[in-house]
């Protein structure tokens, strides 16, 4: 293999990890906005990230190195949704500040006056300011479990919730993955 061509076999991997991931998250944020149901995002996305790898890289790539796809995936649609929840919480900040503004300028209030207004609400309320600030505030708030329905959870309990969430989105792609990898093997083989 030339040095082109091994660069290639391992960025093609690297590239669809990152910008599928980002997709797959980007379809968790809005699910969660349409049917917040509680676990059904993460298995949806970790299905999702385990077919697209195995239709992606059907053979001539090690197992090692697709599953590193799928964990590196499952990390990206996990916080590419936070930040989108993040991005949202700004803009509804900016949208209760201004409630009959335009788009447009809706979008140059977040950047100008909501972000740093938020940032330092962040870090009044948590010591951090920014996409960490949000990401402890938020594990403080209620959760949402579907149906209209929220429940109280400790801080704690929201980061064991949220590290499920992340664990579930990688062993559900790193399932799917191998299931279709075992099945394309025996079609293989017969």
């Amino acid at each position: 293999m030339t040095k082109n061509n091994a660069l290639i076999h391992y960025l093609s991997p690297l590239a669809l990890a990152l910008g599928v991931g980002a997709l797959i998250g980007g379809g968790m944020f809005l699910l969660g906005k349409i049917a917040p149901i509680l676990l059904l995002a993460p298995l949806l996305a970790g299905v999702l990230a385990g077919v697209s790898v195995s239709l992606a890289f059907p053979k001539g790539y090690s197992p090692l190195l697709l599953s590193i796809v799928v964990v590196l995936m499952s990390c990206t649609a996990y916080f590419t949704k936070h930040f989108g929840e993040y991005h949202d919480f700004k803009q509804n900040i900016s949208e209760h500040l201004l409630p009959e503004s335009t788009p447009d300028f809706l979008s140059k209030i977040v950047e100008t006056v909501a972000t740093p207004f938020v940032d330092d609400f962040f870090e009044l309320k948590t010591g951090h300011s920014g996409f960490r600030g949000y990401m402890i505030f938020s594990a403080e708030q209620p959760t949402p479990v579907g149906f209209g329905k929220v429940i109280e959870l400790e801080r704690s309990a929201t980061w064991v919730l949220r590290i499920f969430e992340l664990i579930a989105i990688v062993v559900v792609g790193l399932f799917v993955l191998y299931s279709k990898n075992r099945a394309h093997q025996s079609d293989v083989e017969k």
